[in-house]
């Protein structure tokens, strides 16, 4: 597991497990970012998803309406998707 985290903080991609299928996923900068537009041959000018722990690191980075706060109390924790 050292190793993997390592590999992630130099700015490497990894494949990691998801409920449906396997995602390909990096840390936010720019150089492990440029790395992943790169594995997936994809178009920098086009958008990722980017997966939180929880509201608060959600919160970090976007704004999240109050509606989405009341619907999330419904479902267990990291049983949702939502796209904002």
């Amino acid at each position: 597991m050292e190793e993997m985290i390592k590999h992630v903080l130099s700015g490497n991609c990894i494949v990691y497990p998801t409920t449906t299928q396997p995602a390909l996923g990096c840390i936010l900068d720019s150089k492990a970012l440029d790395n992943l537009y790169k594995i997936k041959n994809r178009d920098s000018s086009l958008p990722l998803s980017i997966g939180v722990a929880n509201i608060s690191q959600a919160r970090s980075i976007v704004e999240v309406p109050n509606d989405v706060i009341d619907i999330l109390q419904y479902f267990p924790d990291g049983s949702l998707t939502i796209i904002l």
